[in-house]
Parts: structure tokens; sequence; C-alpha cells
């Protein structure tokens, strides 16, 4: 688990750090509800909902609405940094000369 994670996990002294609630699904759930737990939990909760609208590329119209877990977001990037440094060592090591 990487530190960022970690610091999430812990962050947040406030009371709305404290609760206890249940794992939620953010792809299951609406706007309102969404809306509502973040109001229970507060910002510093790693169990506070974030969305993101990503946007089709040629098209400004069709877009997703991705929403997930503070902690779902900071595994996330996690896991796409180890692969970014992964790849970057890969190459150092084979000078470039992957495959055939």
């Amino acid at each position: 688990m990487s530190l960022l994670l970690a610091i999430i996990l812990t962050a947040g002294s406030g009371a709305a750090a404290n609760v206890q609630v249940a794992e939620p699904n953010p792809s299951k759930m609406t706007r309102a509800e969404i809306r509502a737990h973040n109001d229970k939990v507060g910002k510093e909760h790693p169990l506070f909902i974030r969305c993101r609208r990503d946007i089709e590329i040629g098209t400004l119209a069709k877009a997703k609405t991705v929403c997930r877990t503070t902690r779902d977001w900071a595994e996330a990037d996690y896991a796409g940094n180890r692969t970014a440094r992964d790849t970057v060592r890969i190459l150092h090591e084979t000078n470039g000369n992957i495959g055939n």
C-alpha cells in the first residue's frame, strides 16, 4: 500500500472522519444519495465520494460520470503510477528493446 493511500486512510481528525458508515457503491447511487452520504461522512473521510465527468474524445455531448470513494481514487492513482514506474524500469533494463 502506498504512503499516499495510508495518509488518506488516516487523515481527518474531525468528528466527521470518525463516522462509521457502510461501504458505499457509488456506481449504483443517485446524486441525491451521494450528496446525503457525503454530508454524513465529511470531506476528510476515506469513504467520501468524488465524481469526475469523462468526456468522450471527439464529442462534447457524450460524457460518462465516474464516482468513487476517496480511497478508491487513491488506489487507482497508485496502481497507475506503479504501472508507469514498472514500464520505465523495464525500458531502462532492456535499453528499449522489448519483444522480438
